[in-house]
């Protein structure tokens, strides 16, 4: 048999001996003509039939071991090829690559040739043999980050139009040097690699030195800590200042060392601490229990227990340009380079007074579902953030042919002048028909009314549309000004034509810099005395007006502020921020009453913000959402949020990452914000990288994200290879989860366990080799050594993750072990486990430590992610079940006697339960956690309780033959009271308990600001139970956010008593769910 194949324009037979369908290549690309759509199953032996075409156009069919390694798999190939003409055409089999056709329709290259079949997730059973390019170190480079972005995010960066091109190229050009030079070029001046090694290894710390008062009552003044000398393997137990700093500890450590061994003293600065069992290092000048570290022990009453090692065994030098933690100077001093900026060619938009109108011209590609009318109509808007600036146009119906065109031939005018379009403004289109009388939303459009080059946009422009999405509310109907700026890459999407006249005739129409613009505030300044001015004095009643305003609203900062007041605000605008301390929260105000459709008062407000005090984190996150998209009052926050330490942004990186699909461009301060502190820190670089990288099939953001993740990459090659190796592991799982779920289905086992497929596949030498001598996906402080098999198992649950078991690197540290999901949507786990951090440090910081353990959670991509498993815990539903009669309420409390014996553990076992069962039963609460079942409770042996899996959450509970199943707003059973009265011993510690979750319920409440933003920035994230406004409505509701505190804390009470009245319903639930499981 014959194959005719055309690959980019050239024609070759290749001769085939064995075959059973027809290809042709086209362009490079892949089509089957006939009907091999999937990849045929694998038969009894776990072999597949593939052909290989050879470059001498020989194909060659081979039945393969679906997990056998490819380079294994090619050497075979060429032994059966030598039996075929024309053999001597070819090289060694070394010389040579694979390329396939994956299951997405793209071309791809065999990037690793350790990995199997299965792994590669063919279109159709056919590879083709290609000679490997010359060892380009740059070309390596690429194919490796191309590989960590995904074929399919590199394919559709290049597949953008000829604009965004240009804006392609501009971007990787300046951030490369944004990058080179800002940052990298400082790393070359550290030769001892000591900031190198701060950059890989960051300190881990608390935001005080300031300890809980039950935590103090555990250290009083010493801290007992173990420290083992690498050097002999010594170890020597300490007791130190709890205000020691580890400098201080080291030295004690070789003074004990030196008078043990009657050796000469060793010099101190040639030493370092690093915790047993991970790659967490203390070094500096802060106290030790500002350390996480130490505070977690201290917390677990467990002694700290430390390696000395030398410097030179841990600190390397880098072999390519790494930043540093520098000062701010370098930082600073791109910011005024910003402000500089050269003569601009071309009109100031400010010139410009006519009305800005555009010209529709066609559709098409218009696709019209069959119970509506075959008649749309377009609706345009100017948008300045989530706010028209004017009307909304609309053009008058037209019908749409058979092959989906139809012409508008429409100029719309806007009542807006040309002079007045703010630099972010954008215009938004809507396709409409009509379903009986209601009008419905087929597909929308958005695009910034200035380019990336602040030129306005001109000429005829073809505009893709998306198809309307469930994140579409009602009131959005006419447009979705929310959406993205991103093209719709999907070639058969609806598309628009139309103009944008040049309003001059003569050349670019550009919007000011910053310096024409702080000149136009200062040349329309107020009258000194007169409203608005900053020294005019407003009467007492007019102050007491604006007080009520900012005091009434200071918890719902995203209610909408009337024409009057807004008028008002504006006015004492420079009053506002001269009470900044009082009203921390005002500028946010001023914003909102900001006319955004005058260029004279938007001006105005560029000059307040220049002296604006330095606002908190809670505020500086609400300016990056999408109701404030000005270029600076982003700069701003971005600016105001490099005042966090690194450890509290790495608390806000989940929603950081949304608010870059909110940017117009690519190239913004906050994606500048975001390199930085990557590239200074591997920590939130790596967080980066998998926050980005697990968003990738969002084909809204693919491009963004995708240059962002290659910026990076190039800029830090030695975390690339890290994270290579990580996705080679993920690949891996997902083909063996694939694997795992087709035998499963063609066996029909049912119910039936069966772990020896997973177990079988880890000790094969390509996977097993794989997964040894890498890094967590999870944190990099965890280095995995070897994979234990026999450790490992297809776990119960609906999704029947894997449960991974690896020995320590370190041979002092514990065991870890990880889950693995595929088929589930982390990323609403992430959230709620963020929140609880976020919760966590907000009652640290009012003296409270609820104990609560957001474990370790990170999405890989879409629907899959890894899980940290909890040592030394079991699930409620575990122990009822060792307990035999587990519905008995001391079933928890015995089992923490059989775990803690003597009496002063189990006290503090008892005390561990009662603070986080309040932590808990509080966060739970205002987070509206359901399915609370006793398998997605546990608790570990020291009596910490805490919950997994938050698949339902913002008071989205389970229902069954829609009968809402859960009936309390809290889990609060009698097992739970049991273990805090101490078996009945003590019911004073109900009292103390009941205190703790009202005094918690009323701190975070006082911090509802910062909650409710947090939620509201993932609006757009595309979570299920988080697409809409109304669904935050829920924190608002049970935070009583329109009572006073009083009233809202009766509210608690009641829900809390309702809790406790109703805990039989509970019990009668996890009843049920241990007889079905």
């Amino acid at each position: 048999m014959r194959y005719i194949i055309t690959i980019e324009g050239f024609q070759l037979t290749a001769i085939c001996y064995h075959s059973t369908y027809r290809l042709n290549v086209l362009s490079g690309w892949l089509n089957v003509d006939d009907s091999l759509h999937e990849l045929q199953t694998a038969n009894d032996l776990g072999q597949l039939d593939i052909d290989f075409l050879l470059p001498n156009g020989i194909c060659v069919p081979l039945q393969v071991d679906i997990d056998r390694p490819l380079d294994q798999i090619k050497q075979e190939l060429w032994k059966q090829a030598a039996n075929y003409p024309l053999f001597q055409q070819l090289a060694t089999f070394d010389k040579y690559g694979f390329l396939y056709i994956s299951s997405e329709g793209l071309k791809e290259d065999v990037m690793d040739e350790s990995v199997g079949i299965a792994e590669l997730r063919l279109a159709a059973s056919f590879l083709k043999v290609v000679e490997k390019p010359a060892d380009d170190k740059r070309k390596t480079i690429d194919r490796q980050i191309n590989s960590l972005i995904g074929m399919k995010g590199s394919n559709y960066i290049q597949a953008q139009h000829s604009v965004s091109k240009a804006e392609i190229s501009e971007f990787r050009q300046k951030m490369t040097t944004y990058c080179n030079n800002d940052i990298l070029k400082q790393a070359n001046q550290d030769p001892t690699g000591l900031v190198y090694f701060e950059y890989k290894h960051p300190c881990r710390l608390r935001s005080t030195r300031d300890l809980p008062p039950d935590v103090e009552n555990f250290v009083i003044n010493h801290i007992v800590l173990t420290v083992i000398v690498e050097e002999i393997g010594a170890s020597y137990k300490l007791k130190v200042n709890k205000m020691s700093t580890p400098d201080e500890l080291v030295k004690m450590t070789v003074d004990k060392w030196s008078s043990k061994s009657g050796l000469k003293t060793k010099d101190c600065n040639d030493y370092i601490l690093q915790v047993l069992g991970m790659k967490d290092f203390l070094y500096g000048d802060n106290p030790l229990v500002m350390f996480k570290y130490v505070y977690s022990c201290i917390v677990k009453n467990t002694a700290p227990e430390f390696w000395l090692k030398t410097k030179s065994s841990v600190v390397e030098k880098q072999e390519v340009s790494q930043p540093h933690k520098s000062s701010r100077s370098s930082f600073q001093e791109e910011r005024r380079n910003t402000v500089r900026s050269e003569k601009r060619s071309g009109h100031c938009v400010w010139d410009i007074h006519n009305n800005f109108y555009i010209t529709l011209h066609t559709a098409c590609n218009v696709q019209v579902p069959e119970n509506c009318r075959s008649l749309v109509r377009l609706c345009v808007g100017v948008f300045h953030g989530p706010d028209p600036l004017c009307s909304i146009q609309e053009t008058k119906e037209v019908s749409v042919s058979q092959d989906g065109l139809c012409s508008f031939n429409d100029c719309i005018n806007f009542d807006i002048k040309v002079q007045d379009l703010p630099q972010m403004s954008r215009l938004c289109f809507g396709l409409h028909s009509k379903k009986g009388k209601e009008p419905l939303l087929l597909a929308w459009a958005n695009i910034p009314i200035f380019d990336y080059k602040s030129n306005l946009q001109k000429g005829k422009l073809k505009l893709p549309l998306w198809p309307r999405s469930e994140l579409i509310q009602q009131e959005e109907s006419y447009c979705f000004p929310v959406g993205t700026v991103a093209t719709n890459p999907q070639g058969d999407c609806s598309m628009i034509e139309f103009s944008v006249p040049d309003f001059t005739k003569k050349g670019s129409i550009y919007y000011p810099p910053i310096e024409k613009v702080l000149q136009c505030a200062s040349d329309h300044m107020e009258e000194p005395g007169k409203c608005g001015s900053p020294t005019w004095r407003p009467n007492k009643n007019i102050v007491q007006q604006l007080d009520s305003i900012l005091k009434a609203n200071q918890y719902t900062v995203i209610q909408m502020l009337d024409e009057q007041q807004k008028q008002l605000i504006w006015w004492m605008r420079y009053d506002i921020r001269d009470k900044f301390h009082e009203f921390p929260h005002a500028l946010l105000y001023v914003l909102y009453s900001v006319s955004w459709d005058n260029h004279i008062e938007v001006s105005k407000m560029q000059a307040l913000l220049q002296t604006w005090p330095t606002l908190e984190a809670d505020q500086a996150l609400t300016l990056l959402d999408f109701t404030f998209p000005d270029k600076y009052v982003r700069k701003k926050a971005t600016e105001w949020l490099d005042e966090l330490t690194d450890e509290e942004l790495a608390q806000y990186l989940l929603q950081l990452v949304q608010a870059l699909k909110y940017e117009n461009y690519l190239n913004c301060d906050l994606v500048k914000f975001l390199l930085r502190k990557a590239l200074q820190n591997r920590n939130i670089g790596h967080k980066l990288f998998w926050l980005l990288k697990s968003d990738m099939h969002d084909p809204s953001v693919t491009v963004q994200y995708g240059l962002i993740i290659e910026i990076y990459l190039k800029a830090n090659p030695s975390h690339m290879s890290i994270l290579d190796r990580q996705q080679i592991i993920l690949q891996k799982l997902k083909s063996i989860t694939e694997i795992h779920t087709k035998a499963t289905n063609l066996k029909k086992k049912g119910k039936e366990k069966d772990d020896s497929p997973l177990q079988k596949v880890m000790q094969m030498g390509a996977y097993k080799e794989a997964f040894c001598n890498i890094y967590s996906p999870i944190t990099l402080m965890y280095k995995l050594d070897k994979i234990v098999e026999k450790s490992c198992k297809v776990m119960d649950s609906k999704k029947k993750p894997f449960w991974l078991e690896w020995t320590n690197a370190d041979e002092k540290g514990q065991n870890i072990q990880l889950i693995y999901k595929c088929g589930d949507d982390l990323r609403q786990d992430m959230l709620t486990l963020q929140i609880l951090e976020v919760m966590d440090t907000i009652w640290q910081s009012e003296g409270y430590d609820l104990r609560l353990n957001p474990y370790g959670c990170v999405a890989t991509g879409n629907e899959e992610g890894m899980i940290e498993v909890v040592q030394k815990s079991l699930t409620l539903a575990g122990i009822q079940k060792w307990r035999k009669q587990g519905l008995d309420k001391n079933s928890l409390y015995d089992w923490l006697k059989h775990k803690n014996p003597s009496e002063h553990s189990l006290q503090r076992a008892v005390e561990e339960f009662k603070l986080s069962c309040a932590g808990y039963a509080v966060a739970t609460y205002i987070l509206g956690v359901g399915d609370r079942h006793n398998d997605n409770i546990m608790m570990k042996e020291t009596g910490q309780l805490f919950h997994i899996d938050f698949g339902h959450f913002l008071g989205n509970k389970k229902t069954k033959f829609n009968i809402r199943r859960e009936r309390v707003p809290f889990i609060l059973t009698s097992h739970f009271e049991y273990v805090i009265k101490d078996g009945e011993k003590k019911p004073q510690n109900f009292h103390d308990f009941k205190d703790i979750c009202e005094r918690a319920y009323l701190i975070i409440r006082s911090r509802a600001p910062l909650l409710i933003q947090l939620f509201m920035m993932m609006l757009s994230s595309g979570i299920p139970q988080l697409n809409n406004v109304s669904d935050i409505d829920y924190i608002k509701e049970v935070l009583a956010l329109n009572s006073t505190q009083d009233e809202a804390l009766e509210k608690f009470r009641k829900k809390f008593k309702e809790a406790q009245d109703n805990s039989w319903s509970t019990t009668v639930n996890w009843w049920f769910h241990m007889r079905a499981h």
